[in-house]
């Protein structure tokens, strides 16, 4: 019956041109599928090449890692991104945060954990990529459906590991996007080399303006130094000599005194600081400035939310600047929430690329400058190689205090003799002399709160509690009397800021003359500590 009708006329050439035509469609068929498949191809290249280009203007590693995050699984399928990055100084891997990964890891790639940092570290050691089509054949735990692990090359050097993954479904990554994976981790190694780069260019360039800042200051400070010097020497002995005019003359004298510490201090700040950086546990920092705020936030109605790494997270700084810096920050958040219904602070210590970073975010209700002297912690971090951020996103406000990470371990806390910290106020108008008592003040482990008005330091130290406070006796019009009046019951020892000699203040306490400044800090400082230990025996200073 098949062959039924073959002997017909014209049968054959018909059946020959039906199969011709269904080898056409099948071809033309074929040729569509290919050139769809080879367009598709195409779109994906030209996609993760235009993401790579993009990683250059991404910032650091994190905000590198959320671009390919947003772009790379709509281009390859994937359900999401890890990267870790190669720690020079230790020698640790480190997860870049991201939302995938709460808590990033970090290890010694000589012992990694097990799932995909163990994978991670095995790409990093060999420099070669990683793909594997079905983790469930392979019997490892922790680890997704299918996954692929590029290296990060730059120059030569692995500098981390890029890692892209299927959750769920199983299958090889085609010759194709494995290439495509690891052209992009080339150029987020690249990325992140030329962004640390700039930082370093970029932090070298404003060292050396402040240092000509500073040396210009100096030399308009050198030249003022001998005439000041000299009215304060030929006004003593004027008044020495002078008895009509005496009580003039000595005002000269006092006012030329306090001219010469000025003239010290603009010195003092020509010179380039010497500043002695060593291991600080960021995690640990935060979590002792919010236990020792904790009470005054509960009588405040404020809210404190702490994210802390799972292991002590070491970066280089210098801890006594570091805390009086953290505790103005928070300063600022608590003012900046005055009014608020619901009063909320958020701290979180975290690694990033091959720094620490510590931040505090809060909604700020009131408008208000940041941190008085946010300029000079700006310098000091700079110096111990680090930075500080600030940013805002309608009443969303954000500091980010960012040290690179130490290869050194962190001193015990155990080691420390006493669990209190010694808070100092500080009321001193003038912005030089306000600066310089913060610095010296942290330099001996003290948490410093520096303000300029009276009004204001009266409001603080009813809201919160301090064990010292230094009150300058410069405050305008009967701002010192009230603030003297005002502070003194309040706190343990009370000291005064004397522009000269002043026999009224001497009997009443405690005095620190501002022209004998160098000489006369520690002493008071030791008297401070007697009062306060008479007071309270059990709080021992650090």
């Amino acid at each position: 019956m098949l062959w039924a009708g073959l002997d017909r006329p014209g049968a054959i050439p018909s059946l020959i041109g039906l199969a011709a035509l269904l080898l056409f469609c099948l071809g033309y068929g074929l040729v569509r599928v290919v050139e769809h498949r080879d367009a598709a191809r195409r779109a994906m290249t030209a996609g993760v090449n235009a993401l790579a280009e993009d990683l250059f203007g991404a910032g650091e590693a994190s905000g590198i890692q959320r671009k390919i995050e947003d772009v790379l699984p709509a281009l390859l399928g994937v359900s999401g991104v890890r990267m870790f990055l190669a720690n020079r100084k230790n020698g640790r891997l480190m997860e870049t945060p991201s939302a995938e990964a709460d808590a990033p890891l970090s290890f010694d790639p000589k012992s990694p954990p097990e799932g995909v940092a163990e994978l991670a570290a095995r790409v990093w050691r060999e420099r070669s990529a990683l793909a594997i089509p079905d983790a469930r054949r392979t019997h490892r735990a922790g680890l997704p459906r299918s996954i692929l692990l590029a290296p990060m090359v730059v120059q030569g050097e692995a500098t981390g590991v890029l890692a892209v993954y299927r959750s769920e479904r199983a299958g090889g990554f085609r010759a194709d996007e494995r290439d495509a994976v690891q052209h992009l981790a080339n150029h987020a190694a690249a990325a992140i080399e030329m962004e640390e780069r700039q930082r370093l260019h970029e932090q070298l360039s404003r060292s050396e303006k402040l240092t000509a800042t500073g040396q210009l200051l100096s030399q308009a400070a050198g030249e003022l130094r001998a005439p000041v010097n000299a009215i304060v020497a030929l006004s003593e002995q004027l008044a020495a000599g002078s008895a009509p005019y005496a009580t003039g003359l000595r005002t000269i004298a006092d006012q030329a005194r306090r001219a010469s510490g000025m003239v010290d201090r603009l010195l003092s700040f020509g010179r380039p600081e010497v500043v002695r950086t060593q291991p600080v546990d960021l995690g640990a920092l935060a979590a002792s400035l919010v236990r020792f705020r904790e009470r005054d936030w509960k009588a405040l109605g404020i809210e404190a939310a702490m994210t802390l790494p799972g292991q002590p997270l070491v970066a280089e700084g210098a801890p006594a600047q570091l805390e009086q810096m953290m505790l103005e920050i928070l300063k600022f958040a608590e003012l900046s929430q005055t009014g608020a219904g619901r009063k909320r602070i958020e701290i979180d210590v975290r690694a990033a690329g091959r720094q620490a970073m510590a931040g505090v975010g809060f909604k700020a209700t009131l408008a208000s400058t940041p941190v008085s002297g946010v300029a000079d912690w700006r310098r000091v971090l700079e110096a111990q190689g680090g930075e500080l951020r600030f940013s805002t996103s309608g009443e969303a406000c954000r500091f980010e205090v960012v040290l690179p990470l130490s290869e050194r371990e962190a001193p015990e806390a155990a080691d420390r003799p006493r669990t209190r910290v010694r808070t100092m106020l500080v009321v001193e108008p003038e912005p030089g002399l306000r600066r310089r008592l913060v610095l010296d003040l942290s330099a001996r482990l003290y948490r410093v709160v520096p303000v300029a008005t009276g009004e204001e330091a009266i409001d603080l130290a009813h809201r919160f509690r301090f064990d010292a406070a230094m009150c300058s006796t410069s405050l305008p019009g009967a701002a010192w009397t009230e603030c003297r009046d005002r502070l003194r019951d309040r706190v343990g020892a009370f000291v005064a800021l004397s522009e000269g000699f002043e026999a009224e203040l001497a009997r009443e306490g405690l005095v620190l003359h501002k022209s004998t400044y160098d000489a006369d800090l520690d002493a008071v400082l030791s008297s401070v500590e007697q009062r306060l230990e008479k007071a309270d025996p059990a709080a021992t200073r650090v």
